[in-house]
């Protein structure tokens, strides 16, 4: 499927996905999910593959495909008329698109370059075998951090989405396996969430936080091992409140200071992030 109504029609199909959406608990954040059944497949020297994350009718992003020889190069932008931003950065006169891993944050304070017709972000070059960009050949399950246009009616609000993709052996091409985009505007989205389960709930260690809701103090239920892990406190816009160091014995926080509200805790180590919500309520 190359656009964005053969997208409309194949989610329509299926309509328990199409439509499915979680709603973070209290939050009002609703996380509006797609699963893209069967996954699609994008070759080199195909036409450009249109994306409207949020089914108005409007392209907010396209993949793109240049191949000459032994050159092969994947590169995004925004649709005609939005304003669209892709997670990554600038160097050497490039902008270069993140392939972030799942569990991370995806808010408005993180690092954004703007993806119009004039500036197009890099995915992937392959010149004579070489690699360049994050998006490495063989890469699988890995995602892009998206921030875009969803006013109607004039002017511009944004809403953040990820999508996530393999990279072919070869980087001969691209499988879209599925995305989501939080509807909230300028909310956060965690890297994976989505209908039925996020990805965090499936694959993370059963890690509890309790009370939740809770009113001056939470326990981290669950850890493993005797090493200290930091963990950071962040509103729903992506401010993080706090930091600070946690053990299984030592396992609680302090959230006397915190507003009514919900948040988000994330918890690291050496090998991996985790994010869960939690609510403080008086």
């Amino acid at each position: 499927m190359k656009t964005s109504t053969q997208l409309a029609k194949k989610l329509s199909a299926y309509s328990f996905f199409a439509g499915a959406f979680l709603l973070a608990e209290k939050s009002k954040a609703q996380i509006i999910y797609h699963d893209i059944i069967p996954d699609d497949t994008i070759h080199i020297n195909e036409p450009d593959y249109f994306i409207d994350l949020n089914n108005d009718g409007q392209i907010d992003y396209r993949i793109i495909n240049f191949h000459l020889g032994n050159e092969n190069e994947w590169l995004i932008r925004g649709g005609e008329y939005n304003s669209a931003f892709v997670e990554g950065y600038y160097s050497s006169a490039n902008l270069y698109a993140d392939a972030i891993e799942e569990n991370n944050l995806i808010c408005k304070s993180n690092t954004w370059v703007f993806a119009t017709f004039l500036y197009l972000v890099l995915l992937n070059y392959l010149s004579y075998g070489n690699t360049f960009g994050q998006w490495k050949a063989g890469m699988t399950d890995r995602y892009l951090g998206l921030r875009f246009d969803t006013a109607t009616g004039g002017g511009i609000t944004h809403s953040h989405a990820w999508i996530r993709m393999d990279v072919a052996p070869d980087a001969t091409y691209l499988i879209l396996k599925d995305y989501a985009y939080n509807s909230l505007v300028d909310s956060c989205i965690i890297v994976g969430e989505g209908f039925p389960l996020t990805i965090s709930e499936i694959n993370s260690e059963s890690i509890q936080i309790y009370p939740n809701p809770s009113i001056d103090k939470i326990f981290l239920l669950g850890m493993k091992g005797d090493a200290n892990r930091e963990v950071s406190v962040f509103d729903f816009s992506g401010r993080k409140i706090f930091s600070q160091k946690i053990s299984a014995e030592e396992n609680s926080l302090d959230i006397s200071s915190l507003d009514e509200g919900i948040y988000l805790l994330e918890l690291k180590n050496e090998n991996e992030t985790l994010v869960k919500k939690f609510e403080v309520k008086r």
